[in-house]
């Protein structure tokens, strides 16, 4: 605090005063004045100043601090010249310590001044305040203000919250809070993890007492934690905030899924299983993952599958659709909201072997001998084997005269080659290679035919010496079991056993002869005989030798032999039966114990041999040929077994062959491979022909077994059948089968949205009409009053295409009708209109049937003047119309009887009016009674365009004939669907010629 300063500052001025000014306390004391004048005489003086100090204190301000709860010593020192009162002030009342229990005040004299003291116990927040100290003497007074300021730690941050967060770090932000008046230093963010409490693992980061944000990183990604702020100051740290909770943003997982294990299923498909990255680097919720998969040295991209996390469900994926016995590698990445994470490691796995899907290729084989065949091919391709190649299987088997499949054999090797050996002599086999891996049999090769070389036949399989008369025998053989190639000739041995001489000893007989008469042998001697037959290659072994002597009894005996034949439906069958005996033996043919009857297919010859032509199923049985005569009986019996066709090397005929589905334009079509064919078919030939039309064709691969046939006629009937083929020939055809392709004929649309009716013309909506599923090709349009019978054509070519089209020149108030034709592939519909042209000012003419309905609502039969007139007209009607009937009856009876008997212009091919093709669903009640109505007129039609008059017999038939002559005229409507079917059309090219519009 300043002195309160009164006096003057020392001067000294002109007069000799002395002037003092700011006197201070200091300044009191003696002061000596001397003077000295012209002559040196001297003058001195002494004076005592004195100096009174007003009450004052050295500061008027001052802080006290202390902490709370402590106590406070408030000071207050003043100094001035005593005695000195000090007074205390709080809160700007006086401050008396009796009303202050906690507060104390002493004072102490002091050598320049007075010391009082408030003396304030356990302090209290409120008690920070102000204290006026004012001192008072009798030269003054002065007054000093002392604040005393409690001191306590801060509370805590208020309004913690989050300004921003990513998927590893948090922005917050607080409030500063009261500070405890002391200034704060530094603020303490902890966090923590949700599921940790505060007391275990609590990372903590201060900032400055004057931030108030505060960024925390280093985070987990979508993870939760728990935060707080505490705020420090020079006494301490506050409580911590209120704990807020934050949950990071998700981030792509940081690891990739974990134990990837991929096994083989199949020779197509993977097993692959998997464990997910671990907790720490999943950063977020994983909602799924990428299986990226390629063949292992592979430059293309990988195909992935995507596997969606169901809870509780196995990680786990089956690949399918892959290559056989392939490298694969495979790797797994886990994906959440946030992205797809890094890609684990990948795993090589080879799908399973498979058997090798395509045949051997090249495959030939070579006769090299009778017995042994050579057959080489082509290996499999490396990419086609699926596996690991074994080796080769050929599959080889005979081939009979018959679709007779034997059981085949099985030989292997692991080369391109093998022997066949072991064969049967001059037998035709087929034969198939297939390569096979672990996994088993791959497809088969199409089959190749040879046949063995030819070797020197098998002795003939029996033989028979039948005695005719004295001087000759019949011998008779059948030909070897095994002929071992082409037989070329028969020899017949003939040794006499008694002497005497021969004029030959052997005898050759052409292949297709299997008995010999031999003659000019003598009576009573034995002959031994026996047979051999020949190939290019040589001759068999002989015979069985028999021992016969000719005789003149001669017993009845069969030179032939019953066995086992075989025929195809439809050949023909010859059974011998050659007969010896004197006297000349009876024969009888019998089948299953019956006598057999002949007619146009079962004849007998004169030497007794059955035919029978164009055999059938029916024929199969025993036929027994029986001989007898007084010296002996015979009997042979043939088993005829009758198949459906001879095996030439072509394959047999698909079967269920069906469409199973048709559109506008197709049909598709399905059908089955016979499974017991030795012959595989090398394609299919599918016929087909629409109604009335020509017989195409086209070709199918032998691998297919459906087809679809295009580019037919919409609404179109259609007649199929399908062969198969290889080199050796055709199959025998399937049965016809009848389709349709989908579509009807035009459905006509009705007159309100057809005709738009003006005074002088009419206006066609022709897309009004339904084209039925087939386009429409051609509108015919024609027109004529309703009271006439001359049809004026106004278009025969009309397109569908327009969408609008006018007839004009008409009258108007007129009554007409309007006729449509419109055809397309299905067939063609007609439809009549009536219709009522506007008058000129373009009003509506009312029908004259309305006008009779207003007239009724009159109710005019209750009107005598109306009534009366009414009958009498419909009664005067009635009795002309009986007479009319009674005259036109007795007149048509009279011209009937007037024609002779052959006299009838009547055509079958034409049409009276009430059956012409005017599509019967399509015409109305009102139309049905034009037709009646015309049918009694001079003029009759046969078609909907060209009359003529019923007694022109000679143009009736003139037209008949122009019509009969082209047979484009004439075409049916034969779609099932359509409810016109039968309805015959004629084209217009020819009609209408004096007609045109």
């Amino acid at each position: 605090m300043f002195y309160f300063i009164y006096l003057l500052m020392l001067r000294v001025l002109n007069n000799g005063s002395l002037w003092i000014e700011n006197v201070l306390p200091e300044d009191k004391g003696y002061y000596s004045c001397e003077a000295k004048n012209e002559i040196g005489m001297a003058l001195n003086k002494i004076i005592y100043v004195t100096v009174h100090v007003p009450a004052r204190f050295s500061t008027s301000l001052q802080n006290v601090t202390v902490a709370k709860g402590g106590t406070a010593a408030i000071d207050c020192v003043a100094r001035g010249d005593k005695p000195i009162t000090v007074k205390w002030f709080h809160g700007g009342d006086l401050f008396e310590a009796h009303n202050h229990p906690r507060a104390d005040v002493s004072e102490e004299s002091l050598e320049f001044g007075i010391h009082s003291r408030i003396t304030l116990k356990n302090v209290l927040r409120n008690d920070t305040s102000a204290f006026l100290c004012h001192a008072d003497n009798q030269y003054g007074n002065d007054q000093s203000e002392i604040w005393v300021i409690v001191q306590e730690v801060p509370e805590p941050p208020g309004n913690l919250h989050v300004l921003n967060f990513s998927s590893r770090a948090v922005n917050l932000t607080w409030e500063q809070p009261y500070s405890g008046n002391s200034q704060i230093t530094v603020y303490t963010i902890q966090h923590k993890h949700k599921l940790v409490a505060w007391e275990k693992n609590v990372s903590q980061m201060t900032v400055p007492g004057d931030q108030t944000f505060a960024s925390i990183t280093g985070l987990q990604p979508a993870n939760s934690y728990h935060f707080r702020v505490t705020a420090r100051n020079s006494l301490g740290s506050s409580n911590a905030s209120d704990t807020i909770t934050v949950t990071t943003a998700e981030e792509a997982p940081g690891e990739a899924p974990q134990e990837i294990r991929v096994r083989a299923v199949s020779s197509e498909s993977l097993h692959v299983s998997w464990k997910p990255p671990r907790d720490q680097y999943q950063h977020g919720e994983i909602i799924g993952y990428y299986i990226g998969y390629r063949t292992s040295n592979s430059s293309e991209p990988f195909h992935y599958k995507t596997y969606e996390v169901l809870p509780g469900a196995e990680l786990r994926i089956l690949l399918t659709g892959l290559q056989k016995f392939t490298e694969y590698v495979i790797f797994v990445q886990a994906y959440n909201s946030a992205g797809a994470g890094p890609q684990s490691l990948g795993v090589s796995v080879f799908t399973e072997e498979d058997v090798p899907e395509l045949p051997p290729g090249n495959l030939k084989c070579t006769s090299t001998s009778p017995q042994s065949i050579l057959v080489t091919w082509l290996p499999i391709a490396a990419d086609d084997v699926n596996g690991i190649l074994l080796g080769y299987k050929i599959l080889y088997n005979t081939v009979s005269d018959w679709d007779e499949v034997s059981a085949p054999v099985e030989s292997s090797t692991e080369e391109c080659r093998l022997e066949l050996m072991g064969l049967q002599k001059y037998c035709n086999y087929s034969i198939e290679v297939k390569g096979y891996t672990r996994m088993g049999d791959g497809i088969p090769s199409r089959p190749v035919f040879c046949r063995t070389q030819e070797d020197v036949p098998d002795k003939p399989d029996d033989i028979k010496a039948l005695v005719v008369n004295a001087e000759t025998l019949l011998i008779s053989w059948l030909k070897p079991k095994f002929p071992n190639g082409v037989i070329k000739k028969y020899i017949v041995y003939v040794r006499s056993l008694d002497g005497g001489t021969l004029l030959r000893e052997e005898y050759e007989i052409p292949p297709t002869q299997t008995h010999y008469i031999l003659s000019h042998l003598i009576a009573h001697h034995r002959y031994e005989l026996w047979v051999t037959a020949a190939t290019v290659v040589g001759e068999s072994d002989a015979s069985l030798h028999v021992v016969q002597i000719p005789t003149e009894q001669v017993p009845a005996r069969i030179a032939s032999f019953g066995t086992h034949m075989m025929a195809a439906r439809g050949e023909q069958l010859a059974l011998p039966c050659i007969t010896v005996g004197q006297p000349h033996p009876s024969t009888i043919w019998s089948k299953g114990g019956q006598l057999i009857q002949e007619n146009n297919r079962i004849h007998i010859n004169a030497e007794w041999t059955l035919h029978i032509s164009s055999v059938e199923t029916s024929d199969t049985g025993n036929y027994s040929c029986q001989v007898q005569n007084i010296l002996g009986a015979d009997e042979i019996t043939y088993t005829v077994t009758v198949k459906n066709r001879r095996n030439n090397g072509s394959p047999l005929p698909p079967t269920d062959f069906r469409v199973s589905s048709a559109t506008e334009t197709s049909l598709s079509l399905k059908w089955s491979a016979p499974d017991d064919s030795i012959y595989a078919a090398e394609g299919y030939t599918l016929y087909f022909k629409r109604e009335f039309g020509e017989w195409e064709k086209v070709i199918v691969q032998a691998e297919d077994k459906n087809f679809t046939l295009g580019n037919l006629q919409c609404g179109s009937k259609y007649q199929l059948y399908l062969q198969a083929f290889n080199h050796m020939g055709n199959s025998s055809p399937t049965k016809n089968i009848t389709a349709y392709t989908q579509g009807k004929a035009p459905i006509a649309p009705t007159k309100e949205d057809l005709l738009a009716t003006n005074s002088t013309f009419i206006q066609l909506n022709v897309g009004t009409w339904n084209t039925g599923g087939c386009p429409i090709t051609t509108l015919v349009v024609e027109y004529k009053l309703k009271t006439g019978t001359k049809w004026i054509l106004v278009s025969n070519n009309l397109k569908y295409t327009e969408e609008k089209f006018s007839i004009l020149d008409l009258n108007p108030v007129t009554n007409y009708e309007l006729r449509m034709t419109a055809h397309n592939s299905a067939g063609s519909t007609v439809v009549t209109y009536d219709f009522t042209t506007l008058s000129s000012t373009g009003a509506v003419v009312q029908p004259e049937l309305i006008m009779w309905g207003n007239y009724r609502r009159k109710y005019f039969y209750k009107d005598p003047g109306v009534i009366i007139p009414v009958a009498v007209i419909t009664l005067i009607g009635v009795t002309f119309g009986i007479g009319m009937f009674l005259y036109v009856k007795r007149k048509k009876r009279s011209h009937t009887d007037s024609k002779s008997e052959g006299e009838n212009i009547a055509d079958p091919h034409v049409q009276s009016e009430d059956k012409v093709g005017y599509g019967a669903a399509d015409v109305s009640q009102d139309q049905k009674l034009h037709q009646t109505s015309s049918a009694s007129d001079t003029t009759a039609r046969v078609n909907p365009y060209a009359t003529f008059r019923l007694t022109d017999e000679e143009k009736l038939k003139a037209i008949i004939n122009d019509y009969e002559s082209c047979s484009e005229y004439w075409k049916v409507n034969k779609n099932p669907d359509s409810e016109n079917e039968g309805v015959d059309w004629i084209p217009l090219h020819s009609l209408y010629q004096a007609h045109r519009y």
